[in-house]
């Protein structure tokens, strides 16, 4: 199942768990969570500086060294330490005007159990616009296409 936000989407593997907060959307499995959220840039595109910069102001220098990634259609950098026996993970991702932070956490025994699930997910992130593919949109639009039928 292809699932996204504003203008990005991902294949969500059906052995995680889709939880569609307000302000991320989260992919679980008992091994840990992958969290997502985004934000678009109102004029120009995202260049590496910005990328770095908005992970400076996230707490980027307390973690450590960073590498640059590429995931899916988006590149960035990423940031992996422990932190108590938890192993933590924190992609900052961009594709022209669109930015994704996606955050993993997963007790350090069980955090290898997933990495090449989480390499599927994250190859699997590209940019398009997002269709109102739920029920409360498609009621929405269904709601406002009779509305309009009566004017």
């Amino acid at each position: 199942m292809r699932f996204g936000r504003g203008k990005w989407t991902v294949e969500v593997p059906p052995d995680w768990e889709l939880i569609d907060h307000e302000e991320c959307v989260t992919l679980k499995r008992p091994e840990g969570a992958l969290q997502f959220s985004s934000m678009e840039k109102k004029a120009g595109v995202f260049e590496m500086a910005d990328v770095e910069g908005v992970a400076a102001r996230c707490g980027g220098i307390a973690w450590g060294e960073f590498e640059t990634v590429s995931a899916g259609e988006f590149s960035g950098i990423v940031f992996e330490y422990l932190e108590n026996e938890v192993r933590w993970c924190r992609w900052f991702l961009a594709n022209g005007v669109t930015f994704v932070f996606v955050t993993f956490n997963s007790e350090v025994e069980r955090s290898e159990q997933t990495r090449a699930s989480i390499a599927q997910v994250l190859g699997s992130l590209r940019t398009e616009p997002i269709r109102p593919n739920n029920l409360i949109n498609r009621t929405t639009n269904a709601l406002r296409a009779l509305v309009a039928g009566y004017r």
